[in-house]
């Protein structure tokens, strides 16, 4: 591990640079190395919202989970915005210096803690339309009242409804809406005039022909 003093000397040598060439590329390495596998350990156990928590950084809830594979993709794409907004705020006079208080892998990952939020938004509305996999949306609506905001729930169902636009047959469209508005199988097929179980399996051959797409399932 670096030294305070060596990661000062090479912050500095990269911002004379205009952070290029040698001195930028050693100490991008070092930073990512330091921060990649502190994120993805955050994003895996999902401390990660703790620590957005106690920064008091805004980020959005949701009982969606990363796939394993996805976990790295986020941590890789906080990492990436983490080193713009670094380079951005040195630019703009902000930068780190080193006798302001904190250590330049500690400044790092705060800026990479600050840019996960964005890459957790962007990350959600690719994919929201996960929340459709679950059984009984009445059961994940309900949870808006006890561990999600109206300013959250509001992200889902603003992904879900740019879904649903995408549907051509009404009487999918029609199903669809009803299970987002909480109604039950049985209720939604009186209303489309079907039986209970022919309801259920057109619901769900949409959610799989979705999850198809998507390269979830062969």
């Amino acid at each position: 591990m670096y030294e305070f003093s060596d990661l000062a000397a090479l912050y500095q040598q990269a911002s004379a640079d205009d952070f290029r060439g040698p001195a930028w590329r050693k100490l991008t390495t070092l930073l990512v190395n330091y921060a990649l596998p502190r994120l993805s350990q955050s994003i895996a156990n999902r401390s990660i919202f703790e620590q957005l928590a106690e920064h008091r950084l805004p980020y959005s809830r949701s009982p969606l989970r990363p796939q394993e594979h996805e976990v790295e993709e986020l941590a890789l794409d906080a990492v990436f915005r983490g080193l713009q907004y670094l380079v951005r705020r040195a630019r703009e006079g902000r930068g780190w210096t080193p006798d302001g208080g904190a250590n330049l892998t500690s400044w790092f990952y705060g800026d990479c803690l600050r840019e996960f939020s964005n890459a957790w938004r962007s990350w959600l509305r690719s994919n929201g339309w996960r929340l459709l996999e679950y059984q009984d949306i009445a059961d994940l609506a309900s949870l808006a009242d006890t561990r999600y905001g109206p300013e959250d729930w509001a992200i889902y169902y603003d992904i879900l409804e740019r879904l649903a636009k995408s549907i051509r047959d009404p009487v999918t469209l029609r199903i669809l809406r009803m299970r987002l508005d909480g109604y039950d199988f049985r209720t939604i097929a009186d209303d489309i005039n079907c039986s209970e179980e022919a309801t259920r399996r057109r619901y769900y051959r949409f959610i799989d022909r979705r999850r198809r797409e998507r390269g979830e399932v062969e």
